[in-house]
C-alpha cells in the first residue's frame, strides 16, 4: 500500500510526464490537441552559423558552438549532414563524438543526419569512439523521417 501511494504521488508530481513529438508530413494529419512544430526544409542561417564555427581558431571553441547547434530544436534535416561534416573537421575524437551524440539525442534527428554519420564514421580514429556513436544510434531506434 505504501509503495502504491508513493508511485501515485510521483506520477502526480510530474514523474510520469514525457515530451512526445509526433512528426507528420501534413499538419492536418496531426492528432487532435498535438503541439505542432514546423521544421524548416532549408535553414541557410544555421548553415552559415556552422560555417562561421568552422572558422574559429581553437578546436574547443568549434566544439562548443557545434554542440550547441546540435542540441537546437527544431533542427532542420537539411542542416544535419553539414553539421556532421563540421564535427568531423575537429582534431580529436572526443569532441567529434560529443557533437555527434548531441545530434543523435536531438528529438529532430533525421535520416539525413544518420546517413551522414554512418558514411563518415570511419573518420573517427578509434574503435571505442565508433562504438560509442553506434550505440547512441542503436539506442535511438527508428527515425520517423
Amino acid at each position: 500500500m505504501r509503495c502504491l501511494l508513493f508511485a501515485l504521488l510521483v506520477c502526480l508530481l510530474g514523474g510520469c510526464t514525457k515530451k512526445v513529438i509526433v512528426i507528420v508530413q501534413d499538419p492536418s494529419d496531426a492528432p487532435p490537441g498535438a503541439h505542432i512544430v514546423q521544421v524548416p526544409a532549408e535553414d541557410p542561417g544555421t548553415i552559415a552559423e556552422i560555417d562561421a564555427a568552422r572558422k574559429l581558431s581553437f578546436d574547443f571553441s568549434r566544439q562548443d558552438v557545434l554542440t550547441r547547434i546540435a542540441r537546437r530544436e527544431p533542427l532542420s534535416p537539411s542542416v544535419q549532414p553539414h553539421l556532421v561534416d563540421a564535427a568531423m573537421g575537429l582534431s580529436f575524437d572526443h569532441g567529434r563524438v560529443q557533437i555527434l551524440k548531441a545530434l543523435i539525442a536531438n528529438p529532430y534527428f533525421a535520416n539525413a543526419g544518420k546517413i551522414r554519420v554512418l558514411e563518415t564514421l570511419d573518420r573517427l580514429s578509434f574503435d571505442h569512439a565508433k562504438q560509442d556513436v553506434l550505440r547512441a544510434i542503436d539506442r535511438r531506434g527508428m527515425l520517423a523521417y
